[in-house]
């Protein structure tokens, strides 16, 4: 992930095209793998080991083990690496290749005026940080959106938008409670209660 988007490298997209789906993730804290519970329980009994057995061969807790078993979970790789030593055998399952975006508060009294002011009016909206734009409103389409009420980060912002607009071919709108120049399309907060969604759609595809 970066800044809360999903992201992944060339390499990995072309592989997932193959159907040759990762079996590691990696994070700010290093590289990660989901083990597969009901396989390392299987393949642990198979070997007539008790969880701490397992868990002193390791290094790790019998806590660790029993948690691992009992339910998927993520590992450091390093220590599916010796699970997989003991065992010769892979116990991890493929990552879940998740397209969609986490989760994130609104930064400012205004982006959440805004977020509400959209899902009033049936949107499903999310915000983005340290993009050129921060709130993804979703309906039938997804429209991106710079909701600022500082009319020089609109200005800074507007070209990169409007690039992005063009190379993802999603419609992007400028939301404001302040008149502003742009050349996207611009909404004043206070008049969205007055539009209906398909109206919104109509302004932000023009």
């Amino acid at each position: 992930e970066r800044y809360g988007i999903p992201t992944i490298t060339t390499n990995t997209f072309n592989s997932i095209l193959d159907k040759k789906i990762p079996h590691v993730y990696r994070t700010r804290g290093g590289l990660f793998s989901p083990i597969d519970s009901t396989k390392l329980r299987k393949i642990r009994n198979r070997a007539n080991m008790s969880q701490k057995q397992l868990a002193d061969k390791i290094g790790v807790t019998k806590k660790f083990v029993y948690e691992h078993e009992k339910k998927d979970m993520l590992a450091d790789m390093e220590i599916v690496i010796k699970f997989e030593k003991i065992f010769n055998i892979d116990i991890t399952n493929s990552v879940h290749v998740s397209m969609h975006f986490n989760e994130n508060y609104p930064s400012s009294e205004f982006e959440m005026d805004v977020c509400n002011t959209l899902r009033n009016i049936g949107f499903v909206t999310n915000t983005i940080h340290q993009t050129p734009f921060n709130i993804i409103a979703k309906e039938e389409v997804m429209i991106f959106s710079d909701a600022e009420d500082n009319e020089r980060k609109i200005k800074k912002n507007v070209p990169a938008l409007e690039n992005f607009s063009r190379l993802t071919k999603i419609p992007a709108v400028v939301i404001s409670n302040k008149e502003v120049e742009s050349t996207l399309p611009v909404l004043d907060v206070k008049d969205i209660p007055d539009f209906t969604i398909d109206e919104i759609k109509r302004i932000v595809k023009r």
